[in-house]
């Protein structure tokens, strides 16, 4: 894997990877507050739907989700990973947010010539770099005059230096909105609800505090979720599992969460 964080498109792009040759085994991937561009030179991606494979088109968008999708990919692939920033499709204007929220759309018919998608698609050469500078370089003649939206910034990073547990209710009356205006203007830019945003960030930053404990106690209590049934359904929600399945922790630490 190759990651790079290329400055200019800072704004918009949290990071651009490069994966290559692994396993064809399925994974899952969870709830999270990005959208992610795939496009692949070589290789497959599928995503399962229940008991049904989907495959996907070479080049695609896959939204913001708030349950777990699983993927599959061949071993031969080759692929790069583009990470927007939740701001970044409504600010594009060629996908809006709500067209991949929760799904996966191919982008053939979106965005540039067929001539620049083969380009990009046809590559022959083994160096990953390349594929990556092509990708980069599309990127950056698509947003290089795009301005970022300070109202959907400014809230974005308030939910997020909360661990999303901010009120709803708190953050409309700092935007002097309703809260049913408010939900109006964050949903048409983002593609999900604040209080489902929020419920997805509050999550990861869970996850991200078992980076540092192995008790779901103090896992729940950090993250702020209110009581025991809290924590368990939000996980569920997100993880098809209960928290101390999905942990894989000593059950000595958890006196409850085993529901």
């Amino acid at each position: 894997m190759i990651v790079i964080r290329p400055k200019r498109l800072a704004p918009f792009v949290e990071k651009i990877i490069w994966q290559g040759k692994g396993s064809s085994e399925p994974y899952i991937v969870y709830p999270d507050i990005i959208h992610v561009m795939g496009i692949q030179n070589q290789g497959q991606v599928n995503v399962w739907n229940g008991n049904q494979m989907q495959k996907l088109e070479s080049a695609g968008m896959t939204g913001i989700i708030s349950a777990p999708k699983t993927f599959q990919a061949t071993e031969n692939i080759s692929s790069v990973l583009v990470f927007f920033k939740p701001e970044a499709l409504f600010q594009w204007k060629k996908i809006h947010p709500k067209e991949v929220t929760g799904t996966s759309i191919g982008l053939m018919d979106f965005c540039m010539k067929a001539s620049e998608w083969d380009r990009i698609l046809n590559i022959q050469e083994e160096s990953p770099y390349h594929f990556l500078a092509l990708v980069e370089e599309m990127l950056w003649k698509e947003f290089k005059e795009m301005e970022t939206d300070p109202w959907i910034s400014w809230v974005i990073n308030q939910i997020i230096s909360k661990h999303g547990t901010m009120r709803m209710n708190e953050l409309a009356q700092e935007v002097v909105l309703s809260r049913k205006q408010f939900g109006r203007k964050f949903t048409e830019r983002i593609g999900i609800a604040p209080k489902t945003f929020s419920q997805i960030v509050q999550f990861q930053y869970a996850l991200n505090l078992a980076n540092t404990t192995n008790k779901l106690v103090d896992i729940a209590f950090e993250a702020g979720y209110t009581d025991q049934s809290h924590f368990i359904k939000e996980f569920r929600k997100h993880t098809a599992s209960i928290p101390s399945d999905f942990f894989h922790f000593d059950t000595n630490n958890v006196p409850f969460l085993q529901e």
